[in-house]
């Protein structure tokens, strides 16, 4: 540990940060005939990864997948599922 603070006091990163968050549920519903599609039963889920590299420590890169298994299932009658969905960003502070 010692050693990592004196590399940082002369600005030489020591460390990156990674790290994951995953959220799921599982849903069953009453029948309805106006759910078309996807059955009264699915599994959703999402997951994120947040990666800031040690050179870079004022940048943070994220990805982030939500419906993982891309179910059509509909949560409400007659509206169509979003689908699969991964989206991603560069945050950098100052």
């Amino acid at each position: 540990m010692a050693d990592g603070v004196k590399l940082e006091a002369q600005g030489i990163p020591t460390a990156t940060i990674c790290s994951t968050a995953f959220a799921g549920a599982a849903r069953v519903q009453a029948a309805n005939l106006l759910r078309t599609v996807g059955g009264n039963d699915a599994i959703i889920s999402s997951l994120g990864l947040t990666y800031r590299p040690a050179a870079w420590r004022r940048a943070t890169f994220t990805v982030q997948a939500d419906n993982l298994w891309n179910s059509s299932f509909q949560e409400v009658p007659a509206v169509p599922a979003a689908r699969r969905q991964i989206s991603g960003g560069v945050t950098y502070a100052w």
